[in-house]
Formats: structure tokens, sequence, C-alpha cells
């Protein structure tokens, strides 16, 4: 099962986004996340201690309220959703 980096204030999955990795956030084990982690500490885009490893199967789950564009009603969306794919979006009602 695949592993992710999750940052622990805003629990949004942290992607590495580097020239080499093109924005990987899956890794095959729990070591190859945690040295993921470890790159981006050394890097300076996460801070020590912020971070957590997660199997994908059973990570928590964060959703926020977003408000439907089309109806104005609240709805309740992950938080990992891309901008393009929520119901909050212009984007996502023009396709």
């Amino acid at each position: 099962m695949p592993y992710v980096i999750v940052n622990n204030e805003t629990n949004v999955i942290v992607s590495t986004n580097s020239k080499y990795s093109r924005g990987k956030d899956r890794y095959a084990t729990e070591r190859a996340a945690k040295a993921g982690a470890t790159r981006l500490i050394k890097s300076g885009r996460l801070t020590p201690g912020t971070f957590t490893v997660y199997d994908i199967a059973q990570m928590p789950r964060k959703t926020h309220m977003v408000t439907n564009l089309m109806t104005g009603k609240l709805v309740e969306e992950d938080v990992n959703t891309p901008w393009s794919c929520s119901v909050a979006s212009e984007s996502f009602w023009s396709n």
C-alpha cells in the first residue's frame, strides 16, 4: 500500500514537487516516505516535527465546508480536493 506525508498542522498531503520527482506525493514504502520528508526538511519546505507518515488506507480524512457555487448551500469537501474538482470553483461548473 502507498504511503503519504501529511502536514500535522493542516492535515494536507505534502508533495515533494521538485524537478526530479515531478510532484510525487505517494511512496511505495514507509522508509521512502520518511526519506522524502527528510529531503523536504533539508530543503526548508517542511519544518521538523510537523509531519506524519501515514498508510494511505489508514490516513484520517479531514474535511472542510465550502459553498456550492450553483446552489449557495454549504457542502462538506475533503481538504485534498483539487480546486478544479471543487464545487466551489467556477472551473468545475464550466466544463
